[in-house]
């Protein structure tokens, strides 16, 4: 019998098209929190210092974040897995600057 690492389960599934172009950073932070889930250590180290968690990576697993997400990420403070999940949704529902730039026409 092969013993399975707890880590291959958050493998990411291959990779579909979507029209999403946060997908994969969205899949990240699905294999941060399922992390999270798996272990109290991991949970409790993410909870109060959010970079060194994902810097330091789950069970030999790193996660890869762009610089600027990292840098909302590192302000987040939150006492428990739902409340940081819920300010990890609220990151994607802001818009970007890009997103917020009027176009004015003469």
């Amino acid at each position: 019998m092969t013993p399975i690492s707890v880590f291959s389960s958050l493998s990411l599934a291959p990779v579909v098209q979507t029209s999403d172009p946060d997908a994969s950073i969205k899949a990240e932070f699905g294999r941060l929190i399922h992390a999270a889930i798996i272990n109290t250590c991991f949970r409790e180290t993410l909870l109060t210092n959010p970079i060194c968690a994902i810097e330091n990576g789950y069970l030999g697993e790193s996660f890869q974040f762009p610089f600027e997400l990292k840098e909302q990420i590192k302000r987040i403070q939150a006492g428990t897995l739902e409340e940081f999940s819920t300010k990890i949704l609220n990151v994607f529902d802001t818009p970007k600057i890009s997103e917020m730039a009027v176009l004015q026409y003469h």
